[in-house]
């Protein structure tokens, strides 16, 4: 029967004297995953983050690329990173996402869809609408579980309106408790 991981890491650390993370993966891994780790990790990396942040604004997921930039961000202000350059990186960072959503013609659908989202005299802000009028509906206590119809009149409402259902359904109270 096979050592519990845990018991054979403190044996490891034992046998070597310290508490070396490569030593403890020299003894785990197989060689081949160990080549990989040791490759991954001698790679910056803004060698592995910048492509994939270019692949995603070329197709263009603006969504996704915010997702990971916010993500690559967090984990530089988590490492230590002076503030300064960090506020620096930032600042560059929404001037050039704003620069995309604000002059390149690839981009104009997401400038069309925040305004949208904010002038509800628009024509397409169908969704929004629909949203805010469930909210309404269910007022405080609700219309009851499965009586909503968010979910007939606006596709994917479970996921993309999940407020919205959950007040239609259960009441602004249950929101309240939810935030």
């Amino acid at each position: 029967m096979a050592e519990p991981l845990p018991d054979l890491i403190e044996e490891i650390v034992a046998d070597n004297g310290n508490d070396d993370i490569q030593a403890v993966a020299e003894q785990l891994l197989p060689a081949e995953d160990l080549e990989i780790a040791t490759l991954l990790e001698s790679l910056p990396v803004e060698e592995i983050v910048i492509p994939v942040l270019l692949l995603l604004v070329l197709q263009p997921d603006i969504g996704q690329t915010l997702l990971i930039s916010s993500v690559w961000l967090s984990l530089i202000f988590v490492s230590g990173i002076n503030l300064y350059f960090l506020c620096v990186l930032l600042i560059l960072s929404i001037s050039i996402v704003g620069y995309m959503i604000l002059y390149l013609p690839k981009f104009t659908y997401i400038k069309l869809r925040v305004t949208s989202f904010f002038d509800f005299t628009s024509k397409g802000s169908y969704q929004s609408q629909k949203a805010n009028d469930a909210i309404v509906d269910g007022g405080f206590f609700g219309k009851g579980i499965g009586e909503g119809t968010l979910n007939t009149r606006v596709p994917e409402a479970h996921t993309d309106y999940v407020i919205s259902v959950i007040a239609e359904e259960f009441g602004v109270l249950l929101i309240l408790l939810i935030l």
